[in-house]
């Protein structure tokens, strides 16, 4: 167990931070990956949309790469200012390339029945858009729109696939709450939901827009307004609704209003061309139809004013093509809503561009697919009209003759795929009989190749493409056959000069792990079954009774020339080696450093070994094997005796390496094996910033550079026996606490001195020993040259209070207050650095932040005793007994 003097009195600075007005930022596009770090070589990058939300300014687009994302995503207070237009509009949305069911958000389940449970909520937000999104598998709503104080102005919903939202009891696709205002739901398809597909609070709001939209086959009714919202039903397709058995009596309609007076207000309910079909519990109920509705269809068109018979549309097959998909299942990700051939809802839409519903042409032209579809010709008429739903009909579906020049889109594909990649629809121009020809300029899914685009449609660039693997052992690499529009060719990686044991790697790449002839060499006899014998008639010296250890043919300590060890002089240096495990460690080689003319022996099979040397002053031993770190240990020697060394504990290389590529343009990051003892668990992580470069320091003197390192993060100080494996005796004012070798696999391959950086590399460690906030980390390095320590830059005790906007805020003083611009430029703390963090650790951690100048054994041991300014114990001096 470590002990190390723990300050009594702690001082608390306090600093205040001075904000200054500046100059709005030009208006970014944030995109969002859960799973690659760089967005497919885009930033501002975040890992969750709630972070790029957090951190999302007026104007701003948020754009989500393909992907599952399960978290449930608060909007709150957004574009809140009096001065917000239009301008400052927020857009969330699918990127285009994922639209049409690749970006999905799956609110939280275990939520049920309250707003933690929805996966959208917005609230006290203006002038926002969310499109392209697939919204499935909540505890309450898909997307919640707060009341009250917390309204909402000028949402836009566009595109968005909504369905197996909410359970039965509460919950279901959208929910509006009173006060809201201008809001928009265009091209969305909203089935399968728990409760109503749409829902409006009671109270006052409006106008809401509700246009070409599918809603069908939620639990209860379709749409349900609240007394005294205002809301316009524009080209909607609302069928099959009111399939809880157990609310359908009551709720199943397809449209419901609840009576704003005795009397009704049905002028605050404008529907026009809606078909409303099949719901369970009748088409409408109550005050809704006037005489300022008109083309709206149902099965008997008897409902009242503005409503005409469209027999037989309550049958799902009527309607659309293969409502179920693919799959054959309800409420799926695939249930597909393309109008059958002779659907009623072809070409029966208003033409919402002579509306203003607050939103652009270009919106209103969409279908839930597909960017400027509409309006299509449907019906062979010769007149492109608007089809009511979320999806157009496209290519000709009436069978009557058409129009000669009159021209309308069309596609072959798959539905589903046009306007994703390089897909998109065609023309077909009316000829001279009357006929539609070939469809024209189209583009249909085709066999995915390596050039930079989506060519099978399917919402991924270079997709399915596969992998190339060549190479052994450590050489082996694994590369992908397309990379940026461009084959790869996989090469693999160079061995390494010599085999490093012990690290379970074939590093010189011959197939063989941990080469035995390189790892395990011959190790010597026990002497004393070779010890020359002694004449025990006469006087024998030391020297003379030793000397068999490094003379003769084949000698137990090679490298000693003749006349070297003086017989007045000799002495023997004996000890043992061991490793983590206390399993004792053959083959380790010892001399002395700086006295090469003693040679050096090697470790036996028990660990122990005998290097005879000359006494009369201080010697330094050097213990080292190849993959294990290396040891060194002084002790005073004197004439004509034996010296019993303490045991030593060579340590093997962390198995955790990393890659690091110096010439990468982003911050990269190495992090070592998780050490686990008595004192906690921690694990080594370091930070290589850009424009990093590196240099070994060979022992002929020679600065070769480095470009890719593999680096490794081993320590020294774990379990009980971590004192016995430090790389050099402590000086006698430090006590152990925690030391690690930074190690570069080239550099140990190749024997290497050291490894030098021209800027410093950062190292964090969690805080495992609870030192408090704000307090200086002494640092030093062992050098194995001339065998001592020497002290460094000190580290610094800091904290994370927060992550906001991609970024961990830090406590450097133990203010408990988040450190100024001008502290972290003091610190040589960036943005970049901030960011990371916010990746690797979680608010509330304290960590040790040391800068690391080269490579090789780093301690951080603190002093003994109490600090300068630690006072005297209270109470009355002590008393001697008599």
């Amino acid at each position: 167990m470590r002990k190390v003097s723990i300050f009594s009195v702690f001082f608390i600075l306090t600093f205040l931070a001075t904000s200054l007005l500046s100059p709005q930022p030009s208006p970014l596009v944030r995109y969002v990956n859960k799973t690659n770090t760089t967005c497919r070589g885009h930033a501002p990058c975040y890992s969750t949309i709630q972070a790029a939300i957090d951190a999302v300014q007026p104007g701003d687009t948020i754009r989500i790469q393909a992907g599952t994302y399960k978290e449930s995503v608060l909007i709150q207070g957004k574009n809140n200012l009096p001065q917000s237009s239009e301008e400052d509009r927020i857009f969330i949305e699918a990127a285009p390339a994922a639209h049409a069911g690749k970006v999905k958000i799956l609110g939280d389940k275990r939520h049920k029945c309250t707003s933690a449970g929805d996966a959208v909520q917005l609230s006290s937000s203006h002038f926002i858009t969310l499109r392209g999104l697939t919204i499935k598998s909540t505890g309450s709503h898909a997307i919640r729109l707060n009341n009250g104080t917390k309204k909402n102005t000028a949402i836009h919903i566009e595109r968005n696939r909504i369905f197996s939202t909410g359970p039965g009891t509460c919950g279901g696709g959208i929910v509006m709450g009173k006060g809201n205002a201008e809001i928009v739901l265009v091209n969305n398809l909203i089935y399968g939901t728990g409760q109503e597909g749409v829902s409006f609070s009671q109270g006052v709001g409006g106008p809401h827009y509700i246009a070409s939209n599918t809603i069908r086959g939620n639990g209860r009714s379709g749409i349900q307004i609240g007394k005294g919202q205002e809301v316009w039903l524009l080209n909607n397709v609302i069928t099959g609704n009111g399939t809880d058995p157990k609310s359908a009596a009551k709720n199943g309609f397809g449209v419901k209003r609840k009576a704003p007076t005795k009397k009704g207000q049905p002028e605050q309910a404008l529907l026009l061309n809606n078909l409303i079909c099949g719901n369970a519990s009748g088409e409408f109920q109550g005050p809704i139809l006037d005489g300022m509705d008109k083309d709206n269809l149902t099965p008997t068109g008897t409902e009242g004013p503005g409503v005409s018979a469209s027999p037989d549309c309550q049958l799902a097959n009527v309607v659309y093509t293969n409502v179920n998909g693919l799959d054959g299942l309800p409420n799926t990700a695939d249930d597909d809503f393309t109008l059958a051939t002779s659907s009623p809802a072809i070409d029966r839409g208003a033409d919402l561009r002579l509306f203003d519903l607050g939103v652009t042409t270009a919106e209103l032209e969409a279908d839930y697919f597909t960017e400027g579809v509409r309006p299509q010709d449907g019906d062979s008429s010769g007149m492109a009209e608007f089809d009511i739903g979320a999806v157009e009909k496209l290519g000709g579906g009436g069978g009557g003759a058409c129009t000669p020049g009159a021209t309308r889109g069309c596609y072959d594909g798959p539905a589903g795929t046009a306007g994703v990649g390089v897909c998109h629809a065609g023309t077909q121009t009316c000829s001279a009989n009357h006929t539609f020809g070939p469809c024209l300029g189209e583009v249909v899914p085709s066999t995915e190749v390596c050039n930079n685009q989506d060519d099978d449609c399917d919402g991924q660039v270079d997709d399915g493409l596969g992998q190339t693997t060549c190479g052994v052992g450590a050489c082996q690499r694994t590369v992908n056959n397309c990379a940026n529009g461009l084959s790869q060719t996989c090469t693999p990686g160079t061995p390494a000069p010599q085999e490093i044991c012990g690290n379970n790697s074939d590093d010189d790449c011959n197939g063989i792990v941990d080469d035995p002839g390189v790892c395990n060499p011959a190790v010597p006899p026990d002497p004393s079954t070779v010890a020359s014998p002694i004449d025990r008639s006469v006087a024998t010296t030391l020297g003379a009774a030793t000397q068999f250890l490094y003379t003769g043919n084949d000698p137990i300590q090679t490298g000693v020339a003749p006349g070297t060890i003086e017989p007045q002089r000799a002495a023997v240096l004996r000890g043992k080696v061991l490793d983590k495990t206390n399993t004792p460690l053959s083959g380790v080689v010892i001399n002395i450093l700086d006295h090469p003319e003693f040679g050096q022996t090697l470790s036996r099979a028990d660990g122990m070994f005998d290097l005879a040397v000359n006494g009369g002053g201080p010697l330094t031993v050097r213990y080292a094997k190849t993959g294990f770190l290396p040891a060194q240990r002084q002790m005073e020697v004197p004439w004509q005796d034996y010296v019993m060394l303490s045991h030593v504990i060579l340590v093997h290389l962390d198995a955790q390496v990393t890659a690091i590529d110096l010439t990468a343009l982003s911050i990269q990051v190495a992090r070592s094996s998780v050490m686990t003892d008595s004192d906690g668990a921690r694990q080594t992580t370091l930070l290589f910033l850009p424009g990093t470069t590196a240099t070994m320091q060979l022992p002929d003197n020679s600065t070769p550079p480095l470009s890719m390192l593999h680096v490794r993060a081993t320590e020294y100080t774990v379990g009980s026996n971590g004192p016995n494996a430090m790389p050099g005796d402590l000086p006698p004012t430090s006590f152990y606490t925690y030391a690690v070798e930074y190690s570069v696999d080239e550099a140990v391959a190749a024997g290497a001195v050291t490894v030098s950086f021209n800027q410093p590399i950062i190292q964090y460690n969690e805080n495992f020993m609870d030192f408090p906030v704000g307090i200086d980390i002494p640092s030093g390095a062992y050098d194995t040259v001339n065998g001592q320590w020497v002290a460094s830059t000190t580290g610094r005790i800091i904290k994370i209070l927060s992550l906001s906007s991609g970024m961990a805020n830090l406590d450097l003083d133990g203010s408990g207050q988040p450190a100024t611009d001008p502290q972290y430029a003091t610190f040589g703390i960036t943005v970049a650095e901030r960011q990371t963090l916010a990746t690797l650790y979680t608010a509330g951690q304290s960590l040790w932040r040391v800068p690391i100048i080269h490579f090789s054994s780093w301690d951080s041991n603190w002093g003994w005793g109490p600090p300068p300014n630690a006072g005297p114990p209270s109470g009355p001096p002590p008393q001697c007994d008599t």
